[in-house]
């Protein structure tokens, strides 16, 4: 896993308990490279969190979101208070590598939450396990106590009645505790639907189901600060228990909640307060507010700011250009009067024109001043009016010919399964569709995308297919850091370019100067979908089908945009699956299928 990124602090953390967290002076160095992520003022920009409140963290990939949720979980910035407990879930796609980390781990690649001997547990076997390491503090407490009161016998009888009471308070904090967990883990199960799974294998999951067995044992743990970096792979129903138990966990539990996403709609549903990273200027900043009113507020600010630049250079333009006239106007004065004086004595008139030259000096002086601090002023100003700017994503088509995918009859059983997961799916992709696959997590969403491309066989039914294939799979983002993450970004493509080639090619899919140099493993999640989409199009190019399985689940909105864009002006054919609501808005498909058990349904959109 990427190692904590460097941070600087001139101010160390404050606490109250059931109030705020607040953090300040803090500044913060990518763990890639050498240059900086944001610098905090120790006096205006204090950032908090607070006790029954959930605040969002936004700020476009590569900004510095992760890095610094990480840095706050690992309680490791000068007077974090080191009795609370702190659980953070990191990213879905770093799942199998950066595993599910609590304040307790020490952040190292040894202790993944997702490895090869865990992915052989059932959900429930696997959340056991996971509450049982993460409630560990409890029993080792009580074991040392048990192991001081054997060993204090002979001492004073008030020492032996303090362990005694202590040991009985913590007796009845771990029963009532494991009775809760229990509970509230057979309630969880039961309303997410992963009782239909417990037989299952975790490997044999969907991404979206094995999430929910993470996001399962994070809320059981009751921390009292819990942060959540990019939830994602929830359809709607899950959402929505998601979106429930968040509130939950804030307000009955009175938790602290930071939520890492780039999905507004959670957002402004769920948060109070924003802490909003600008990478552009290099500040992070926190608003007391819903996310759509820290997004009107700080587009305002940018408004407002920028009006206030284009005036003040238009003042200093206007004041440059009429001290540039009055020094005329005065050198014109003075070569006229010699050229028409009369033979008197000079001495007069000589002094009232050099007395004239120095008030206009004067004068000039003074604009000048006045212009200078101008500019002076402007410089606060300009970095509130500097914005983020997202290289757009651009990707070539061509159409194939007619029909390039048919499917007759098609149905797909899991190795050691009766059932099949899906069936009876007779459905055909043409030259230029754009077609949008809904349908419940679990349902083989992904599993057909791989039959049509030939990935996985049939267990009924034929495959007719043509033409070049661009494949973007949901677990893209893992395997990048699994099997690439110590490589460089060109090291990735250099196998293919040379270093030249390769630098120019990134470039062009947004990942210029140092952002090529870095390891992967440092990279965001939307840089690595650049990087992905960049290998993918050295070897297919000009494809006649670009197929992406939970493409925009981690990416800002710029890129989400971007995203949208490009495929819904791609041409050829388009293949997206995406619970992503406001992703969904943005793209727009000539076909709507909706896969279920037996049978996928296909809708025209006009």
């Amino acid at each position: 896993m990427s190692t904590l990124a460097s941070f600087n602090t001139t101010s160390p953390v404050t606490y109250h308990r059931n109030g705020a967290l607040s953090i300040s002076g803090l500044s913060l160095v990518h763990p890639g490279s050498k240059s900086s992520l944001f610098n905090c003022d120790a006096n205006s920009d204090i950032i908090s969190l607070k006790h029954g409140s959930i605040t969002g963290l936004v700020g476009v990939n590569g900004a510095g979101k992760t890095s610094l949720s990480r840095i706050v979980a690992s309680k490791e910035l000068p007077g974090f208070p080191q009795s609370i407990t702190v659980e953070y879930l990191a990213a879905s796609d770093d799942e199998e590598h950066l595993g599910n980390y609590s304040s307790q781990d020490d952040y190292d690649d040894d202790d993944d939450d997702v490895t090869f001997t865990t992915l052989e547990l059932n959900p429930i076997q696997y959340i056991n396990a996971r509450i049982t390491q993460r409630t560990e503090g409890i029993t080792s407490r009580i074991a040392e106590l048990e192991s001081n009161l054997e060993s204090s016998e002979e001492q004073e009888n008030d020492t032996v009645e303090e362990i005694a009471n202590q040991l009985a308070e913590l007796y009845e904090l771990e029963e009532d505790m494991n009775e809760r967990i229990q509970r509230e883990m057979h309630n969880a199960i039961r309303e997410l639907g992963l009782d239909r799974y417990a037989n299952y294998k975790l490997k044999q999951l969907s991404c979206g189901w094995r999430y929910k067995c993470r996001l399962v044992v994070a809320f059981l743990i009751h921390p009292e600060l819990l942060i959540i970096d990019e939830p994602s792979f929830l359809d709607v129903k899950s959402t929505e228990w998601f979106v429930n138990r968040t509130r939950e966990t804030a307000h009955r539990d009175n938790a602290m909640i930071l939520l890492i996403s780039h999905k507004e709609s959670l957002l402004e549903e769920l948060c109070d307060a924003i802490w909003y990273i600008n990478s552009a200027n290099q500040t992070l900043k926190m608003y007391h507010c819903g996310y759509d009113t820290f997004r009107n507020t700080n587009k305002e600010q940018i408004e407002v700011a920028t009006k206030t630049i284009s005036d003040t250079e238009s003042k200093q333009h206007a004041a440059e250009k009429s001290l540039k006239k009055l020094k005329a106007d005065l050198a014109l004065h003075e070569k006229n009067h010699k050229k028409n004086e009369a033979p008197i004595d000079r001495r007069f008139t000589r002094g009232k024109c050099i007395e004239a030259k120095q008030k206009a000096d004067k004068s000039a002086a003074s604009k000048l001043k006045q212009t200078k601090k101008r500019v002076d002023d402007l410089e606060e100003v300009r970095k509130n009016a500097v914005v983020e700017r997202v290289k757009p994503l651009n990707l070539d088509g061509k159409p194939g010919d007619g029909k390039i995918i048919s499917l007759q009859d098609v149905a797909v059983t899991y190795d050691g399964e009766d059932e099949p997961v899906f069936e009876n799916v007779d459905v055909a992709v043409d030259a230029l569709d754009r077609i949008l696959l809904s349908g419940v997590n679990g349902v083989g969403k992904s599993t057909l995308c791989k039959v049509i491309l030939g990935e996985m066989e049939t267990s009924r039914g034929s495959v007719t297919r043509t033409g070049n294939f661009i494949y973007f799979p949901q677990t893209a983002l893992g395997d990048l850091l699994r099997y690439h993450g110590s490589e460089t970004a060109i090291d990735y493509l250099e196998k293919e370019l040379t270093q030249t080639q390769a630098r120019c090619h990134l470039g062009n899919f947004g990942l210029a100067k140092d952002l090529s140099l870095r390891e992967i493993r440092t990279l965001s999640a939307g840089q690595r979908v650049r990087l992905r989409l960049a290998k993918e199009s050295l070897f297919h190019p000009s494809p006649s089908l670009l197929v992406v399985d939970e493409i925009s689940e981690n990416v800002d909105r710029e890129t989400r945009d971007s995203l949208a864009k490009l495929l819904s002006e791609f041409q050829a054919a388009v293949l997206v699956i995406s619970h992503d609501p406001d992703f969904r808005k943005c793209f727009q498909p000539t076909k709507m299928w909706e896969l279920r058990r037996h049978g996928l349904r296909e809708t025209f959109v006009d």
